[in-house]
Formats: C-alpha cells, structure tokens, sequence
C-alpha cells in the first residue's frame, strides 16, 4: 500500500515540446568531443570537472573510455581523483550493459548500440526535416536525443497519433543503432505507428529520399503522411505510454534537482527505468506508474534479486510511484459515480499524484 501524499499537478501531455535546433541538436556532436577529450586524458591536460555537468556529459565519458585502447586505459594512472571515479562509473556501465525485468529474476540484455558522428549528421537532419514540414502542426517530441536504448532513433506526437521512427540509410553504408524488433515493440506497446525514414547523403548532406515528411510505414514501405492519421477519435493510453510519462515526471523532478541523467527508458517491463549521476557516483531508479484512485502495488516482488544484479554497476537504487489520471474524465457526469477507474485518454490534462524518490537500498 503507497504511503505517499498526494503532490497534484496539472501535466499537459504535450508538455515536453523542444526546438530541434542550435544547442539542443548539438548534443550529438559527443563523439567528435570525445575524441578531443581522450587526447587531454593521454597528454594529461585535465578539464574542469564543471564542464562536465550538462545532461550529455555522462555519454562524452562513456564514447571517451570506448575509444580508449585498453593499454591506455590501464596506463590512466595518477589523474584527479574526479577523473579516476568517474572513468570507473562509465566503465562499469560500459561493461554490464544490462537491465532487470520487473517480472522475471533474470538480466534482459539490452542493446546500448554506440553511435557514430555519421549517424548524428544523420539525425540531425532528419529532425530538422520533420520539424520544418511539421511547422506548428507537431504536438511534442516523445524522444529527441541521442540517449540509449534505441528502440526508435525519433518519435513525436501528432494530434490523437504517435510516429516512432528509425533512420536507414538507402546505400547501406551507414551503421544505425536499434532493430526492427526494437522500434515493432514501442510502437506497439504504445499503439502507434512503426515508420521508416529512407535517407541518403548527397553533395555532403544528408536528406529524406521519401516525398513529404520522409517517413514511410515499416511493414509495407509506402510512403505516409502523418496528418492525414490525425482524427477526433478519444485513444486510451497504453500502460506503456503511461509508464513513459511517468518516467517523464521523475526525469523532470530529477534534472529541475540539479541530477544529470544517464539514460532511462519507457517500457514497463524493463527495470530499472531511469540510472543519473547522484552525489557519490551512478543511481537507479525503478518507476512505477499507477491508474489513480488505485493504489501503488510497491516495489517488485523479486526487487532482493534485480539489487543483486544491479550491485556491480551501483548499491544505490530508488523507488518513485507516480499515479495519473484523466482530468476531464475523472469529473465527468458518466465517471462521478462510477466504481471504475476513468479512463485516460491521449493528449488530455493529466492529474499527478507524486511524492519523489524513496531510497530503497
């Protein structure tokens, strides 16, 4: 039983919209910086640590060790003691790469492809397309970063629709993170839409090959126009778009508390959901989304199990339950006096009951 008070904001789900340009899509230029900062780490020409406080600065030191050969990394000895720990937190993550289902004692290993500067220039300009044709017709960026797992490269929000996206390159020389399988399962765990979009480098550039917004449908290859999806009708959220909104909440409170996040990821039966840098080193947290009035059921069962798992990356882990409801359909007229738990619907106001992290080990 959730002991937590009720914290109530109202949460617009279209809340997360970004500008896809200058600072924020310069984000992937981290494998170009971790080339020139591995240089520093070898010449022994050490940054300030609070250059390294910004949300991707976990991922510059994750490309940095992983372009270290392993002689160089060995020979890294007598840096600031900052360097030396932080190194070692990367490195762990590097190496275990793994992530606890919240229903089986097991290890799900997930695929945290690397990236490369091609690919970035790759992204980059399919956002931007996507932003440009969309003009303000386009609701909110669901993801937008260079974060792993990549189960989609971009996905978005368009009226009462989703579109999750991966890029492929039409010569097949550039390397993409991500699966079929992997966008296929976000896409419908959320009850959206599994796109492709076709791109090709020409004259230096990268550019859709596709008419319109560059996207075509994953299953049949035919080109798609996102708008023409958009209707009236009320969708019910999905548990994992309801788990993905939650982590959302969380990922908020955490970076407006000064945390850098590392990575996190929206699928319910992946834990745990979020790892950021706390103030001794990396910390999980496992995210539990709730349909209010119900109550949280708590921590996972087999919870002794995925802290054993997890106790070779960090000790450190955390509990948020996070309970949504449907505004409007809350204090309808045909809900008032109803028994049942009101269902929430894509794109309305969402009321939020949290109360923060619980440390739990």
């Amino acid at each position: 039983m959730s002991l937590y008070l009720a914290l109530m904001m109202l949460i617009i789900w279209n809340k997360e919209h970004v500008c896809l340009s200058g600072k924020y899509w310069a984000s992937g230029r981290i494998q170009t910086r971790a080339s020139q900062f591995r240089r520093c780490l070898i010449q022994r020409q050490f940054p300030l640590k609070e250059r390294f406080t910004t949300e991707w600065g976990i991922q510059l030191w994750a490309a940095t060790v992983r372009s270290l050969p392993k002689w160089e990394v060995l020979a890294l000895t007598g840096v600031p003691e900052w360097v030396a720990q932080l190194l070692g937190w990367v490195r762990c993550l590097i190496k275990t790469k793994m992530i606890a289902s919240k229903e089986e004692t097991s290890m799900h290993n997930i695929h945290m492809a690397e990236f490369t500067e091609e690919f970035s220039d790759c992204w980059n300009a399919a956002g931007s397309h996507i932003q440009r044709i969309a003009g303000g017709d386009l609701m909110s960026w669901l993801k937008a970063n260079l974060a792993p797992p990549f189960l989609e490269h971009l996905s978005f929000r368009l009226g009462n629709q989703l579109f999750f996206i991966q890029l492929v390159d039409e010569d097949g020389l550039l390397e993409t993170p991500g699966s079929p399988d992997g966008l296929r399962a976000i896409a419908e765990g959320c009850n959206g839409h599994a796109c492709l979009m076709p791109m090709q480098k020409r004259g230096g550039r990268w550019e859709p090959t596709a008419p319109g917004w560059g996207l075509i449908d994953a299953q049949t290859k035919r080109a798609i126009d996102p708008i023409s999806y958009v209707s009236d009708e009320k969708i019910e959220m999905t548990d994992w778009e309801l788990q993905d909104f939650a982590v959302q909440v969380v990922r908020d409170d955490l970076k407006q508390s000064g945390h850098e996040l590392m990575s996190w990821n929206g699928n319910p039966e992946v834990l745990p959901s979020i790892w950021f840098v706390g103030d001794d080193g990396p910390e999980w947290v496992i995210v539990r989304a709730y349909r209010f009035p119900e109550e949280d059921d708590g921590v996972p069962e087999n919870i002794e199990e995925i802290k054993a798992q997890l106790n070779n990356v960090s000790g450190k882990g955390n509990y948020a339950a996070v309970g949504v409801a449907d505004m409007a359909e809350m204090f309808s007229m045909d809900n008032i006096e109803s028994d049942e738990v009101a269902a929430i619907y894509r794109g309305n106001g969402l009321n939020v009951t949290y109360e923060g992290l619980r440390r739990i080990t």
